[in-house]
């Protein structure tokens, strides 16, 4: 319930939730509310993953950049269709079944940025 509530009022997407540590949210109980109370407490903390050059799928990579093809409903669809196609045999070919997670990230943190994040 606590990681709902965070995203709601934060707006995170999930994949900034789960690269979030565990002891991230914190939670108590305020007497004067009568209500539990959630916060975050957030400091640095670089994916050991990536640091250490773990691979992940390039299925699993891809899944946002397919997630927001068929999410899509504005105009031009066929365009935004093929180019998202076109990106996605691209990048297969590229990186065989799996890449870098520092890499993965970079990649489709700039697609976010052309093609809008995914609602």
């Amino acid at each position: 319930m606590s990681y709902f509530i965070l995203m709601l009022h934060q707006g995170l997407r999930r994949s900034e939730l789960l690269a979030l540590s565990a002891d991230v949210i914190k939670n108590g109980f305020a007497h004067r509310l009568q209500q539990d109370r959630f916060w975050m407490t957030v400091q640095y903390n670089e994916y050991k993953g990536a640091a250490d050059g773990k691979t992940i799928s390039t299925e699993a990579a891809l899944k946002y950049v397919l997630e927001r093809k068929a999410t899509y409903d504005g105009p031009d669809r066929e365009q935004y269709v093929a180019e998202l196609d076109q990106f996605v045999d691209e990048f297969r070919k590229k990186h065989g079944p799996q890449i870098p997670v520092a890499e993965a990230y970079a990649i489709l943190k700039e697609l976010e940025a052309r093609f809008g994040r995914v609602k």
